[in-house]
């Protein structure tokens, strides 16, 4: 347990996607981990010289999933006047783009927008069709330089 409360040894899960390299994953079956995450992001996001958070890794494509509980569990305890929260969340490769984050954040980064099954030009249009829908929604939108 280092000096913030975080239990590295009974919070953490190999990540089964990254064979040889080491990257762990937050097992979010922990009630305890869980908890530390949303108040550790609060109390970073609400210090004076921050804006609000971003979020990354979302890897849980199941919007019922604890990932997605604690997410909404940080939303709702959020500071929304003044602060703003961003995900690494809408993504044309996955289903429906991941729309059912939209409820979440109040925008998100997308990269890796040229990546896809299909053919580039309608991987490219599809990415800016969620962007599109983003904006009308009134959500920031960021997307990386590439393709």
């Amino acid at each position: 347990e280092d000096g913030d409360g975080f239990n590295e040894d009974l919070w953490l899960l190999p990540d089964p996607g990254q064979g040889e390299t080491r990257n762990m994953l937050y097992d979010h079956s922990v009630p305890a981990m869980r908890d530390w995450w949303v108040n550790r992001a609060i109390i970073k996001a609400t210090h004076p010289l921050w804006d609000g958070i971003f979020i990354d890794a979302l890897t849980s494509q199941d919007p019922n999933s604890l990932q997605y509980e604690m997410i909404e569990q940080l939303r709702s305890a959020f500071p929304k006047t003044s602060h703003i929260m961003v995900g690494n969340a809408l993504r044309q490769m996955r289903k429906a783009g991941s729309r059912y984050l939209m409820p979440f954040f109040d925008g998100s980064y997308f990269e890796n927008w040229q990546v896809g099954s299909q053919p580039l030009p309608e991987i490219v249009s599809a990415t800016i069709q969620l962007g599109r829908e983003a904006l009308f929604k009134d959500k920031l939108v960021h997307f990386n330089s590439i393709p």
